[in-house]
């Protein structure tokens, strides 16, 4: 007597599938995740980005690397 109702391969393959969907969302949400927050903070981002630009191209500044 048979107590299996589903073929072994199956029940592999959808666990498989199942743990490479999560991790496709947990990857998905961290993208969302970081676009939101760059949206959010974009202008406090592109003002600094756009003070330290005119630092660095500030006439008789010499900057070392």
């Amino acid at each position: 007597m048979k107590t299996d109702t589903a073929p072994r391969g199956f029940v592999v393959l959808a666990v498989f599938l199942g743990v490479g969907a999560f991790f496709t969302l947990i990857s998905i949400s961290f993208l969302v995740f970081g676009w939101v927050q760059y949206k959010y903070l974009e202008r406090s981002v592109v003002e600094k980005m756009d003070q330290y630009y005119l630092n660095i191209t500030r006439p008789d500044r010499e900057e070392y690397l």
